[in-house]
């Protein structure tokens, strides 16, 4: 009987971190410019959490939103045994840490994909410029009630 938990620990560990809502840098190390949604998200192998349009300087933009996994930490409990019973418990549980990504799409090409706060950092011209207009877009969509698309 002990021989079947170990496969099935293995097992369920696959399922439930296929399940995550998150991507990982793993998953976007091959993305280059000019991809297209569909391509990205094959890539990503995950819907967005959030997308949106927005217009700035006349220019029509699309931007697809995901969490990025940007860290993880274990934090484990031991419980000692009541009075009279041999052994105790030892508990675990991992956290992950995300931060929103975006992939930033111009003419349904990708132009530009990071964190938001990547931005202003750019080397871009064009980034640089629409990025306050992006970041007021996505607070407004944060803002709002109802659906995640429009």
């Amino acid at each position: 009987m002990k021989i079947f938990k170990l496969p099935a620990i293995i097992i369920l560990t696959i399922i439930i971190s296929s399940c995550a809502s998150y991507i990982t840098l793993d998953q976007i190390q091959t993305i280059k410019r000019d991809m297209t949604y569909l391509e990205v998200r094959e890539l990503v192998e995950k819907a967005p959490e959030e997308s949106f349009r927005f217009t700035s300087n006349e220019m029509s933009y699309y931007v697809e939103v995901y969490q990025m996994q940007t860290g993880m930490s274990t934090t484990s409990t031991y419980t000692p045994p009541s009075p009279g019973f041999p052994g105790g418990l030892t508990s675990s549980e991992t956290l992950t840490s995300t931060a929103d990504y975006l992939f930033l799409y111009k003419e349904q090409n990708l132009f530009y994909w990071g964190f938001f706060y990547e931005l202003n950092k750019s080397e871009d011209e064009e980034v640089l410029k629409i990025s306050q207009d992006l970041i007021e877009a996505y607070q407004l969509k944060k803002e709002s009630v109802g659906s995640f698309y429009y």
